[in-house]
């Protein structure tokens, strides 16, 4: 993000705030590209188990609790790893009319979302956890997620991105992951 712009609009003071409201102020920031190989290894080996995921790294077996995964991943400890129990009163179209104003969930967009942060935010769901060619697109996993940060709930979307890298092998294209992998 362009610093200065966060700077000048007062974004960066609120997407602190909101960072720390919903617990992700700790989580690893990985600014290098990572290891190629590791991811490959990553990603061909994951799978999800009942109740976490197991996969391979240097050729060694892993298993691992959403827990656990949760705080490798660098959330805070406090934040549930279980979305869809900690937003039982989340219903999709009336969340998505209260910040966009529209009142059907069809085709959402992230310029529809109204508040600058909340645009923000999804932007950045879209490019670090949910990679995808085109970002624009409001994911229902997202709206879900940006709920939560509304309502300040403090959650790690760990099940909801290890979804998105499994599904990643069922997309025709370029396979792109978080570089929070690495």
């Amino acid at each position: 993000f362009d610093e200065e712009l966060l700077e000048s609009t007062g974004m960066d003071a609120e997407f602190a705030s909101v960072w720390k409201a919903v617990g992700w102020s700790s989580s690893a920031d990985v600014t290098e590209m990572g290891s190629r190989d590791l991811t490959i290894q990553f990603l061909c080996t994951l799978v999800e188990t009942d109740n976490g995921v197991s996969f391979r790294f240097f050729g060694k077996e892993f298993v691992m609790s959403w827990r656990d995964l949760r705080m490798v991943l660098g959330f805070h400890h406090k934040c549930s790893a279980d979305v869809e129990l900690v937003t039982r009163g989340y219903h999709k179209e009336s969340f998505w009319h209260s910040i966009s104003g529209l009142t059907t969930y069809s085709q959402p967009r992230c310029n529809d979302i109204q508040h600058p942060t909340l645009r923000l935010m999804h932007k950045w769901l879209a490019l670090m956890c949910f990679p995808r060619e085109d970002v624009r697109t409001v994911r229902i996993d997202e709206l879900r997620i940006l709920y939560a940060m509304v309502n300040k709930i403090k959650i790690a979307p760990v099940q909801e991105m290890v979804r998105q890298w499994l599904g990643n092998f069922r997309m025709v294209g370029p396979v792109e992951c978080t570089s929070l992998v690495t």
